[in-house]
């Protein structure tokens, strides 16, 4: 546990505060970033929040506002050598910049241990006895500000976290890269932290409609792991694990540790099962597509996606990809994986072959004419550092093409400054960005999700602030299993009840064909600018 790191020594802590000015000048920014970062990004107001975690700051600990712009433009500066500028002063945020020493239970940490992929997966906080530890550890206030103006002292605070745990849909699992990563001198209003916990005051009455198995993926299951929705794609669910737990989790019934408050539907893993999906794919011409994922095909082993010479069965020896970009009619395969995001390190770890079975897959894939992508999951500008860059710059060199995926979360990304900044700062680093999800309607989740129309503000605002191909398509996967619809394209919407209908032409499976699907607004939702994440 991260806890063995920090016993019996001292920390040290970062407290300088906010230097009263009227504005502080940010002199040596790139010229490209100039071309279309915010005029803040220049001048940042004294303003501030000295412990805004979000916008632009490659440090969440850092308070001095002269060294971490809060409103700046995100950590990585395009068009400088390898990103970064040495006139910048985002500089100091580059290769090198160890921010993780900011954070008590990782401030022993060499560079060595926290870029080895072997050692953050031996560092993982798993369980709520590790959560209680790392808040322990970390929490450096006395009393910690939460909604409303009020205040919990940390002990309240963490006996809140470990009890909200028991009615979360995911057990909790974060990397060191994620604690690295949360403001802990704001926990209460950290859009990293809130991701992976739950506190027990923010729980909110279920919506009468919430569905563990919201999207309906059982009766588009023809057989176990393999989810054969749209026409020409079939989802290809390859492990329950992920490296981190996310609170929100459309597959919760099925992916990750057993909770005391949901009981698992277990993904199959291994060979004896993946070879049915296979078969299944070559027996369905018009299956075009496979997205492999799970869980997270971060849990894959290389020589499952790449090949095993020593395999028992000639899938095996040859290995997923070669498996499916075989099969005459298979096109495109799509690796869904949060790493990137949550667990860097092992892209630019070269210790470790994951990335190059992946980058392998690629080139496998272009010699026959078709494509090889990587679907990951950013959700906030805070998750991205230079180690996000040099792992997504990585595989931009290597000719991987990566794609983004982020849920619209309430006290997340719920603002289009937010929003904005994490689409640029995507783009930025040759990750398109594809889709932002309305959060589904689950169970124990009412507290993250938002109305449709805080969705259609930002998708509204956002246009033409980038170039078309990096603007990202905002959609609702439809309750009932209509699959994704672009948000803008309801039949109907009435915003006094919440209620919102669309229709799904190519979904016609299972007597879906001219279903009109709902999706319902949180009955409890109210805008809270103390839950907004352009704090």
């Amino acid at each position: 546990m991260l806890s063995s790191l920090v016993r019996n020594r001292s920390v040290r802590i970062v407290t300088e505060s906010l230097r009263p000015s009227a504005s502080i000048t940010v002199r040596g920014v790139a010229a490209s970033t100039a071309q279309h970062a915010p005029a803040s990004a220049v001048a940042v107001s004294a303003s501030s929040s000295p412990h805004n975690p979000s916008i632009g700051n490659p440090d969440p600990q850092t308070t001095d506002a002269k060294l971490a712009p809060t409103s700046g433009h995100p950590v990585y500066v395009p068009g400088a050598p390898d990103g970064f500028s040495s006139s910048s002063p985002w500089a100091k945020y580059g290769p090198g910049y160890q921010f993780w020493k900011n954070i008590p239970s990782l401030a022993d940490v060499t560079e060595e241990q926290f870029l080895s992929h072997a050692w953050n997966q031996s560092h993982t906080v798993d369980g709520k006895l590790g959560l209680e530890r790392l808040l322990e550890e970390n929490i450096r206030v006395s009393h910690v500000p939460i909604e409303g103006g009020n205040f919990l002292t940390k002990q309240e605070f963490i006996e809140d976290m470990v009890e909200g745990m028991s009615n979360a849909n995911m057990a909790v699992r974060m990397s060191p890269y994620i604690v690295s990563r949360v403001n802990w001198d704001d926990p209460a209003k950290d859009p990293v932290l809130r991701q992976y916990t739950l506190r027990k005051s923010l729980l909110l009455p279920d919506h009468p409609k919430a569905n563990r198995d919201s999207l309906d993926e059982k009766s588009d299951s023809k057989i176990p792991n393999l989810v054969h929705r749209y026409p020409d794609k079939v989802l290809f669910l390859v492990t329950m694990i992920c490296p981190a737990f996310c609170n929100y989790c459309t597959r919760a019934r099925a992916v990750g540790w057993e909770t005391e408050a949901f009981s698992k539907e277990k993904i199959k893993s291994g060979w004896r099962h993946w070879t049915k999906a296979l078969e299944y794919v070559r027996q369905h011409p018009d299956v075009t597509d496979v997205v492999v994922s799970g869980g997270d095909c971060f849990y894959l082993p290389p020589e499952s996606i790449q090949g095993n010479p020593d395999g028992k069965r000639p899938e095996e020896k040859i290995g997923l990809a070669r498996s499916l970009l075989d099969i005459p009619h298979v096109r495109r395969i799509r690796f869904a994986t949060k790493g990137l995001a949550v667990a860097p390190a092992r892209f630019i770890d070269r210790n470790d072959p994951w990335t190059n079975s992946l980058i392998w897959a690629s080139n496998y894939a272009k010699d026959l004419g078709k494509t090889v992508a990587l679907h990951t999951h950013f959700n906030h500008p805070s998750e991205f550092t230079w180690m996000s860059a040099e792992a997504s710059q990585r595989l931009n060199r290597a000719g991987l093409l990566v794609r983004n995926q982020s849920v619209l979360l309430r006290g997340v990304n719920d603002t289009v400054e937010t929003m904005s900044t994490l689409i640029r700062v995507l783009a930025d680093n040759n990750v398109i960005p594809y889709y932002v999800y309305q959060c589904d309607m689950l169970p124990h989740i009412e507290h993250f999700r938002t109305d449709l129309n805080t969705n259609l503000h930002i998708a509204h605002e956002t246009t033409g602030s980038i170039a078309g191909f990096s603007q990202p398509k905002f959609v609702v996967d439809l309750p009932g299993g209509g699959g994704k619809r672009p948000i803008q394209e309801y039949l109907t919407y009435d915003r006094a009840t919440g209620r919102s209908t669309f229709t799904a032409p190519a979904i016609t499976s299972e007597g879906k064909s001219g279903k009109v699907y709902e999706y319902w607004d949180p009955v409890h939702f109210r805008p809270n600018e103390n839950l907004s994440s352009d704090r």
